[in-house]
């Protein structure tokens, strides 16, 4: 079957190719759309007239216009309507013969008379065809917006030069709304597609399960450009698939349904990762696909871990707590004891006494004081250390922290202290000092399983017109750390142990020590060579305000009346003896209850209250404003074992006389004097 465009040139009598422009598309002869048309006649034209439609030869060609399922229309040269079929007639929403010499402009509303104006200006003035365009607008003003595709066609009167200037524009105008819309919609579900972040794919099973389609993101998944992956199958990716395992998953698709599953894919830049990968069969056409899409499960993976981190810092928070909660009970009792030793030692006059016996005397008192010591380091470590900073001797922490993590270190590994004599002091808190060294001290440790030498020195160090700097490092022989993981070290939740052998917040803890010290820290490791840790802290002058200052003898009193309250009756004992002793008379109470009795009845001679802190029924602090209210000008003594704890000190014995346990005479003497004076 010939073409419109071939009949109408076989009907005019030429040849293919005969008469046509040089330059393109040549366009269609006047005659061959039957030297008249059906409804209109042109008012004027380049060229003899047409003669009047009574041509039966020309009829078919006008009836087969007329009957185009698409519209066709013919301007004349000054782009006036010639002729209109049926099809453009129900589109521009005009009658046919309405069309007759008028413009387009008269026809269609703006913008899309302009814009059908220039394009068959265009192909009048260049005798060039404008195939398939695109339009877009609306033709009558009582329609939305629609599209159609559109030819624009020169056209030469029969009795024209056809390498002239073409005296007619042929418009062939088809409806493609509904198409347009459905491309449409098929460019954003190709846009959600591409722009899905799980790497989507379909395959063909009867084509070996060769992919035909793939997303960017299956692209940046394999580390290959799409037009590869369209080459290749599962099997060139993944040498643990087969031809076998393929054939058996579509048989699995196409019989029970749907596979999910975790695996494990190779990738070009991140190596094996774990993947979640979820497939189904889809028909279309007759033709069977596998579709599916492959999700990174590093992202999970990581979150995962973070959240088992968090959980384990929060389950170690709590063991903290815990353990300061427990420490500070065990600390009570403990000082309570180690306060009936000591004051029993002082007690005790050695004078005559042999000198194996006040050799013996003296061990026991400083054993005594190495053990209060031992429980004042544990609280440090434990609990919430506030208040302002201090002037503290590095070396001293060190000492405590090797003192308590001595029985945590290996055998197989040596440890060497070396502690600088000339070391000045730095501004700090005990318990970040403590947290500091044993966190590196720890850290080292465990980087030595099978062994090894760890170093812990402080030292001074004084660059050229700079204050002086305190430098503690702690080197160990260990494995060592590459660059990649020094680079992470400090990060919290990072950590080379393995899962719930470690937080990783030991050295983020160093970390925001440091930088709170307004100090620096540098790691110089390599794999297999140990790691060494440097610490600087700003040096400070020696502040010994704070601090217990030993008093130089017992201060004896004149008689003055002391109210001593505990519920440790040993401790009760040994105080009313060393208070006796030294010039003070006593009366004791066990209890808040009985000391309150004590001052109803003969208070006013009281001179001093002197009670423990935690008691059971009714604590210290609690007596002691009762006591108030009985005596506004009562001065009160707190004797406590958690009399440097921050919590503690910061709100309950805010304001107050505290006395830690365990004390020796000339402190509580000394102590008296001062509120009595």
């Amino acid at each position: 079957m010939r073409s419109l465009r071939e009949e109408c040139r076989l009907r005019s009598g030429k040849a293919e190719g005969e008469g046509l422009s040089p330059t393109a598309d040549p366009g269609i002869a006047l005659s061959d759309f039957g030297r008249n048309v059906p409804h209109v006649n042109a008012p004027s034209v380049e060229g003899p007239t047409a003669p009047p439609i009574e041509d039966p030869v020309a009829a078919p060609y006008q009836q087969a216009l007329c009957s185009l399922p698409f519209g066709f229309a013919l301007h004349d040269a000054s782009l006036r309507y010639v002729y209109v079929n049926d099809a453009l007639a129900a589109i521009n929403g005009c009658a046919a013969a309405a069309h007759a010499g008028k413009a387009v402009e008269e026809i269609l509303p703006a913008p899309v008379a302009a814009e059908v104006r220039t394009l068959l200006a265009t192909a009048l003035a260049t005798g060039i065809a404008a195939p398939r365009v695109r339009v877009r607008g609306q033709t009558t003003r009582d329609q939305g917006e629609r599209v159609f595709d559109c030819d624009y066609v020169p056209v030469w009167h029969a009795a024209a030069n056809r390498t002239g200037k073409p005296t007619h524009v042929a418009a062939l105008v088809r409806d493609v709304t509904s198409e347009a819309g459905m491309s449409d919609q098929l460019g954003l579900l190709r846009s959600i597609l591409q722009q899905s972040t799980d790497a989507l794919y379909v395959m063909r099973p009867d084509q070996q399960f060769r992919f035909v389609y793939v997303n960017q993101a299956a692209e940046r998944h394999y580390g290959r450009p799409a037009a590869e992956l369209l080459t290749l199958r599962p099997t060139d990716l993944d040498p643990q698939w087969t031809m076998a395992d393929l054939e058996a998953s579509w048989q699995h698709l196409t019989t029970i349904g749907p596979l999910a599953f975790e695996t494990v894919h190779q990738t070009t830049g991140a190596g094996e990762i774990p993947v979640w990968v979820q497939s189904q069969a889809v028909w279309h056409g007759g033709i069977g696909y596998i579709a599916g899409s492959i999700r990174s499960l590093v992202g999970e993976r990581a979150a995962e871990h973070e959240r088992l981190a968090l959980r384990e810092q929060l389950e170690h928070a709590q063991r903290l707590e815990a353990v300061g909660l427990l420490a500070g009970g065990v600390a009570h009792d403990f000082n309570n004891l180690l306060a009936v030793i000591l004051a029993n030692v002082e007690l005790l006059d050695f004078t005559a006494a042999p000198p194996d016996v006040r050799d013996s005397a003296s061990a026991i008192r400083d054993a005594t004081l190495r053990a209060a010591d031992l429980t004042r380091q544990l609280l440090t470590f434990s609990r919430r250390e506030a208040g302002p900073r201090a002037s503290l001797s590095l070396n001293r922490a060190v000492e405590d922290a090797m003192r308590i993590l001595h029985a945590t270190v290996p055998d197989r590994v040596e440890v060497r202290t070396t502690l600088s004599d000339a070391l000045p002091q730095v501004l700090a808190r005990p318990a970040e000092l403590t947290q500091l060294v044993m966190n590196l001290v720890v850290n080292a440790r465990d980087a030595m399983a099978e062994g090894g030498l760890l170093e812990v020195e402080t030292a001074v160090e004084t660059p050229a017109g700079a204050a002086p700097w305190v430098v503690l490092r702690v080197r160990d022989s260990g494995i060592g750390m590459d660059e990649a993981t020094q680079a992470r070290i400090f990060e919290p939740f990072f950590t080379t142990k393995a899962l719930g052998a470690g937080t990783g917040l030991g050295l983020s803890v160093v970390y925001g020590i440091v930088k709170a010290l307004d100090g620096r820290v540098d790691v110089r490791s390599a794999p297999g060579r140990g790691t060494t840790i440097s610490v600087w802290l700003p040096a400070c002058e020696a502040d010994d305000a704070g601090a217990r200052l030993p008093a130089a003898g017992v201060r004896q009193g004149h008689g003055e009346l002391v109210l001593i309250v505990d519920d440790e009756a040993a401790l009760l004992e040994v105080i009313a003896r060393m208070l006796t002793r030294a010039g003070y008379r006593c009366v004791t109470a066990s209890s808040g209850g009985e000391a309150l009795a004590r001052l109803a009845v003969g208070g006013d001679e009281i001179a001093v209250l002197l009670t423990d802190l935690r008691m059971p029924l009714m604590a210290g602090d609690e007596l002691a404003a009762l006591a108030r209210r009985m005596r506004p000008a009562l001065p009160v003594i707190f004797m406590s074992g958690q009399a440097e704890d921050a919590t503690v000190r910061d709100t309950r014995l805010r304001g107050e006389t505290v006395l830690a346990k365990p004390f020796h005479a000339p402190e509580l003497t000394a102590l008296l004097a001062t509120v009595l004076d």
